[in-house]
């Protein structure tokens, strides 16, 4: 059990840093076609 529970934070903290990039490149992307 304890290898699955460190497994699915590991997952976790990865998706949201994927999440938090798109986000950010969305932002940079439509900043730069404004420019």
């Amino acid at each position: 059990m304890g290898g699955l529970d460190v497994m699915d934070k590991m997952l976790s903290s990865y998706q949201h840093e994927l999440r938090s990039r798109k986000w950010w490149w969305n932002l940079f992307s439509h900043a730069l076609n404004m420019a």
